[in-house]
């Protein structure tokens, strides 16, 4: 009987044993449970952070290119005011040019007239002269 409590005894100490093992796995796992839950959460914190992060992102890019789109619409609108005015300037350019042209061909037609009204005048002065010597 003492083989058979000593062998009770070995088969209690071997299952308690295998209870502490078994509590101590279990516990284990519960730890690495827990750990890996907070994890999870801070991947979905990282996750939903970053999804803010990437819709605030996309906000300011679409209002970036709605900046762009406006800033290229006044350049064309800036372009062609500028078209508008060297046109303008061209043609007021060309305006001055035949202008001068014409007061250079109306002032070389003055003193055409000048010269020809001089040289009647000194035709006349002499033909007068040679009126007045026949005469005497």
């Amino acid at each position: 009987m003492s083989e058979l409590t000593k062998s009770i005894g070995d088969i209690q100490r071997s299952s308690q044993c295998r209870e502490q093992d078994i509590a101590h796995q279990r516990q284990a796992s519960e730890d690495r449970a827990a750990a890996s839950e907070s994890e999870l959460v801070k991947c979905r914190e990282k996750i939903q952070s970053t999804d803010y992060e990437m819709k605030f992102l996309e906000e300011a890019l679409e209002a970036s290119e709605a900046e762009c789109t406006t800033s290229k619409n006044a350049i064309a609108t800036l372009q062609k005011e500028i078209d508008h005015f060297k046109l303008k300037f061209a043609q007021q350019d060309s305006l001055r040019a035949k202008a001068e042209e014409k007061e250079s061909e109306e002032r070389a037609e003055r003193v055409a007239l000048a010269a020809q009204l001089n040289a009647q005048l000194q035709e006349h002065a002499r033909v007068e002269k040679q009126l007045r010597e026949s005469m005497e």
